[in-house]
């Protein structure tokens, strides 16, 4: 699954959105770890914040997922 699709997925499940041209948790989702923000220095004056998933907020993401019926290619079933 491409990024693009990766986030528009976890914003049609209420989990991220976005401001400007981050990707913001929803307030109910904050402080319980499972984001860090870096800030990425692009070259002159250029400067972007990049959110990235912890440890703890990968479990959590796989666990929703799962619950919503999506698994890793390596848990699903094989096709016959």
């Amino acid at each position: 699954m491409s990024a693009v699709k990766f986030n528009k997925l976890l914003h049609a499940l209420g989990v991220q959105h976005k401001v400007g041209k981050t990707w913001l948790l929803y307030a109910d989702h904050t402080g319980k770890g499972y984001t860090v923000s870096k800030t990425i220095c692009a070259g002159g004056e250029s400067v972007s914040i990049l959110t990235c998933f912890t440890q703890r907020g990968r479990v959590w993401l796989y666990e929703l997922l799962k619950s919503h019926g999506i698994l890793p290619i390596s848990e699903r079933p094989a096709e016959k």
